[in-house]
C-alpha cells in the first residue's frame, strides 16, 4: 500500500510540475516594470520595433536625465528608425555586442566610463527574466551601485498569463527559458571561474570543423 502512494505522488509530481511550469512560466518570464526617471535609456538590440519605438517614446517624455539614448548589439534597423523618425534625439551606438550577455557587459562599461548609475532597459517582456539575472551575474568593477529597470517594449503578442495561445510568445518563452538556464552556466559558472572564452573558442572551432567535414 505504501508503495503504492509513493508511485502515485511521484506520478502526481512528474505530471504536475511540468504543467505548473507551462502555466506559470509567462509570469515568471515578465519582469518588467514601470518607468522611473534614470542616467540613461538603454535599447537592446535585435528583437523587432517595439524596443527602439518605446525607447524613443521614454525619451521624449523626459526619462533619460543625461539626455542619452544608447542603442547596443544588432541595432541596424534601430539605428535606421532613429535617423529616419527621430532625427532630432541624440542617441549613441555600441554594435559589438553579440549577444544579450555582452549588451549587458557593454552598457555597464559605457555606465562606468560615464559615471552613470541607474539605466532603463527596453527590452521585450519575454526577454526581461534574462536580462536581469543577466545584469546580476555579469560585473565589472565599480558596479555596485548601477541599478537597472526593464521596461516592457509594448509587443501586442505577449499576455503573460496566456502566452501559450499565441504562436509567437509560445515560441519566445521556451526559447527563452532555455537561454535561461544557458546563461546562468555560462554566466553563472563559467565566467566567473574564467572559462566562457575558451568554452566559446572552442564551439567556435568545432563548428568551423563540422562545416568543413560537410
Amino acid at each position: 500500500m505504501k508503495n503504492k502512494v509513493k508511485i502515485l505522488i511521484c506520478v502526481a509530481l512528474c505530471v504536475g510540475l511540468p504543467v505548473f511550469f507551462f502555466f506559470n512560466l509567462g509570469k515568471y518570464l515578465d519582469v518588467t516594470q514601470q518607468p522611473l526617471k534614470a542616467d540613461i535609456i538603454v535599447c537592446l538590440g535585435g528583437g523587432s520595433l517595439e524596443r527602439i519605438q518605446k525607447a524613443g517614446l521614454l525619451y521624449e517624455e523626459g526619462y533619460a536625465a543625461k539626455d542619452t539614448l544608447l542603442l547596443v548589439g544588432d541595432a541596424e534597423a534601430n539605428i535606421e528608425y532613429m535617423r529616419t523618425y527621430k532625427p532630432e534625439l541624440r542617441f549613441v551606438v555600441d554594435l559589438e555586442p553579440e549577444n544579450t550577455g555582452e549588451e549587458i557587459y557593454a552598457v555597464k562599461r559605457y555606465m562606468k566610463a560615464h559615471g552613470y548609475k541607474q539605466a532603463l532597459i527596453v527590452t521585450h517582456p519575454s526577454h526581461s527574466r534574462r536580462v536581469s539575472l543577466l545584469t546580476s551575474l555579469i560585473s565589472v568593477e565599480g558596479d555596485e551601485e548601477m541599478r537597472f529597470r526593464i521596461v516592457d517594449s509594448g509587443v501586442a503578442w505577449w499576455d503573460e498569463e496566456r502566452y501559450y495561445q499565441n504562436e509567437i510568445g509560445r515560441h519566445a518563452a521556451m526559447s527563452e527559458a532555455l537561454k535561461l538556464v544557458y546563461n546562468f552556466i555560462g554566466y553563472g559558472i563559467l565566467d566567473k571561474a574564467g572559462l566562457l572564452d575558451e568554452v566559446k573558442s572552442w564551439v567556435v572551432n568545432y563548428r568551423a570543423a563540422h562545416e568543413e567535414e560537410k
